[in-house]
């Protein structure tokens, strides 16, 4: 007598019962863990190495280790035999019940609690190392639009650069505002998704770079600066050095942002802005149909 086997039936079973033998293992394996000894050397081994990585400023992995720590502690608690204890044999007993889920969700909630507060402390240790650092990007602020000239004239939505006390609203980008040389400078311009950036080269009377900014992108020169500043991630002060301030940028919101610079060098000619700026024009709209020209190139010194 003949017996027919069924590959597909024998396949499947066979691939069942591997899944119930990797799930008894894996709950085996997660019983161990969650045992007081490996709980305590397991999150005590994986928060040290989140400190590391911390200090040594890999922030992102440091936070997923922290993170690792409290699931790890929360998972401990819940099966802990302490919690057991605190259970009520009867659910009639309502006191007691309540005071079982007192300590039930007390504890979880204090542990997220923590870290959330190392979350917290792990990202302003982050903005620090970032607004340290000679180079980086600036990003648009949340502070209002202050009050200007050009708010009668202009859109809600459009964007103003306060270029040293002198405003002006582009409709179309990218726009020059400063070449030297035909060389542009200062360039206004505008992603695919509206983000407004600047750039900017800045130069010492010895041609050495001081600062350039590229599409919002900044790389400060700590080889001729006498200091840099950054008091958010929407601002750069930059002093050359002989102390005075080369740069004052300040991305105050996506529509605003406040542009000063003193007396700098670009291909070898003196750039002071107070010297060309448009002088009694408070607010200089553009036409809106392109722009390839700067609104000023300088040829030779402006002292």
């Amino acid at each position: 007598m003949m017996v027919k086997f069924d590959v597909g039936v024998m396949r499947q079973k066979r691939f069942g019962a591997i899944c119930r033998l990797v799930r008894l293992r894996v709950r085996r394996a997660l019983r161990f863990l969650l045992r007081p000894g490996p709980t305590a050397l397991g999150t005590g081994l994986m928060f040290s190495v989140g400190l590391a990585m911390i200090y040594g400023d890999d922030f992102t992995l440091g936070i997923a280790a922290l993170v690792v720590v409290a699931a790890w502690s929360m998972g401990a608690w819940l099966v802990s035999k302490e919690l057991e204890k605190k259970k009520p044999r009867k659910l009639t007993n309502k006191l007691a019940y309540r005071r079982y889920l007192f300590w039930k969700w007390g504890v979880v909630s204090l542990i997220l609690a923590g870290l959330t507060l190392s979350v917290l402390f792990v990202n302003q240790k982050r903005v620090d190392k970032e607004l340290q650092a000679l180079h980086g990007t600036l990003f648009a602020g949340s502070e209002p639009t202050p009050v200007n000239p050009c708010s009668q004239f202009v859109g809600k939505d459009q964007f103003v650069l306060d270029f040293t006390s002198d405003l002006i609203a582009p409709k179309s980008f990218p726009f020059p505002v400063l070449a030297v040389k035909h060389e542009p400078v200062l360039v206004l311009d505008r992603s695919t998704s509206g983000v407004i950036s600047l750039s900017l080269t800045i130069r010492g009377p010895d041609g050495r770079l001081i600062v350039e900014l590229t599409k919002n992108e900044f790389t400060v020169n700590p080889n001729n600066i006498f200091s840099m500043k950054r008091d958010s991630r929407s601002r750069l002060v930059v002093r050359d050095q002989y102390g005075s301030v080369v740069l004052d940028a300040d991305y105050l919101n996506p529509q605003f942002l406040r542009l000063s610079a003193g007396k700098f060098y670009s291909s070898g000619v003196l750039v002071n802005i107070q010297r060309f700026l448009l002088q009694g024009r408070p607010c200089l709209q553009t036409d809106g149909k392109g722009r390839t020209f700067p609104m000023f190139d300088l040829q030779y010194n402006h002292p």
